[in-house]
């Protein structure tokens, strides 16, 4: 009987199977939704251990379709794990999620609502229903936006990033309807008030609103041929600040805390504009992060 031996390394076995696996995902949605999930799919060669058979990955191939309902096929990697008994190879499957439908469906809209209500500090500031009902209604569209919204978002324990952003959207413009609400309460207990009468009766009129007016200077100045605009300022109000020209259709003297008014027409947009710094910086940054 003849044995015939031949060297292993002058020998090659090529074996192909085809598998087919369910795997779960567990997602991490913190930066939702601007969020890349990598999911992983592990094989492991146990009918010999690592000195023996071993696992050779060469290339890792993804052949459905790219674009999803929700989420796009990335980079797709396939990694030798050398560690443990067993030969195995781990492959890596990247799913970046499409933000394009929720810039338009809920950024664009908030931030078009926060506008709005941002806008009423340029209203009459005599007109104080006019500036409150605008405010509050903003309000109320973006907080029934945010339970619309709400129900639709995936369900999770912590805060996402999309929840960061409907947060502080009601919370600016509820600090707007604060401060609309200060400008008409604190100017009965400042002397830094701004009053407007339309000059359409006598001048003995205007001189009675100047005597129970004590802390305040009229001013009387022609704005048209057909009607006169009164303009009066406060004592405390410098030279270089001067009568803002504004045309009013009451004929009441009615107080309106101009400087708080002035100075709320800066602060939103610099609290808005740091926290877009911050929150577009991180969401940015994130997304720069996965790509690479």
């Amino acid at each position: 009987m003849t044995v015939n031996i031949y060297p292993g390394y002058e020998s090659s076995l090529e074996m192909s199977q085809l598998y087919s696996v369910t795997y779960s995902c567990d997602f991490e949605l913190l930066m939702f939704p601007f969020d890349a999930q990598l999911c992983l799919l592990h094989f492991e060669l146990v009918s010999a251990s690592s000195s023996y058979m071993t696992l050779i990955p060469s290339k890792a191939s993804y052949t459905g379709q790219d674009d999803l309902i929700e989420y796009s096929i990335g980079k797709v990697s396939i990694k030798m794990d050398e560690a443990g008994e067993f030969s195995s190879v781990s492959v890596y499957v990247r799913f970046q999620r499409r933000y394009v439908f929720y810039l338009l469906t809920l950024y664009i809209p908030s931030t078009l609502l926060i506008i709005i209500a941002y806008a009423t500090f340029y209203f009459n500031p005599q007109d104080f229903n006019s500036r409150i009902v605008v405010a509050l209604t903003s309000l109320l569209v973006l907080s029934s936006l945010y339970t619309q919204t709400s129900n639709s978002l995936p369900k999770t324990s912590y805060f996402k990033l999309v929840d960061i952003w409907l947060f502080f959207s009601i919370v600016i413009i509820f600090i707007v309807v604060l401060l609309q609400t200060l400008i008409d309460f604190s100017a009965t207990f400042t002397k830094n008030t701004f009053l407007r009468v339309c000059c359409k009766g006598t001048a003995e009129s205007l001189s009675q609103v100047s005597a129970r007016n004590n802390s305040t200077k009229i001013i009387v100045s022609n704005m048209g041929s057909s009607e006169q605009n009164l303009k009066a300022i406060t004592n405390r109000w410098t030279q270089d600040e001067s009568a803002l020209p504004l045309r009013y259709q009451t004929p009441n003297v009615y107080p309106v805390n101009i400087p708080l008014m002035i100075k709320s027409r800066f602060l939103i947009p610099f609290i808005f504009f740091i926290f877009n710094m911050a929150y577009w910086g991180s969401a940015l940054t994130y997304l720069h992060n996965i790509e690479d």
